[in-house]
């Protein structure tokens, strides 16, 4: 596996490889690479956990996302809706809108509640496969 400066080195990020590491621990990345991060890892168990998480790295986890799907020739709420944790129960309008809110997400909106635990398992799942390829 490597090392926390070396996954920095090669994939910048720093601020959400390190909360990542902080908040799940490096000795699960292996695990969550294999599985996905919707097991039950330190972190990014909880809902609450999720969104926190996802919240304080919003800006670097929208610019993987919006490099993905440059990548990927797709809209991001196209992109989004693949997602097993959020599928087509969301238009693409409400998750763009929810992906760029400007205040923390609401609660009480199931769109953004789904949404934001998502991005956090995102960037653990991302983070994860980083560390251990």
């Amino acid at each position: 596996m490597k090392s926390t400066d070396q996954v920095v080195k090669e994939y910048g990020h720093a601020r959400l490889i390190r909360s990542i590491v902080r908040a799940v621990g490096k000795h699960h990345f292996r695990d969550i690479y294999n599985h996905g991060a919707d097991a039950g890892y330190p972190g990014i168990t909880y809902t609450s956990d999720c969104i926190s998480l996802a919240w304080r790295n919003k800006r670097e986890i929208r610019s993987m996302l919006e490099q993905y799907s440059e990548d990927l020739g797709e809209d991001i709420g196209e992109m989004l809706q693949t997602w097993r944790c959020i599928g087509k129960d969301y238009s693409k309008t409400e998750l763009v809108r929810s992906l760029y809110k400007d205040r923390t997400p609401d609660w009480n909106n199931d769109t953004d509640r789904t949404l934001w635990n998502g991005l956090a398992w995102f960037a653990a799942e991302e983070v994860s496969r980083w560390f251990c390829e």
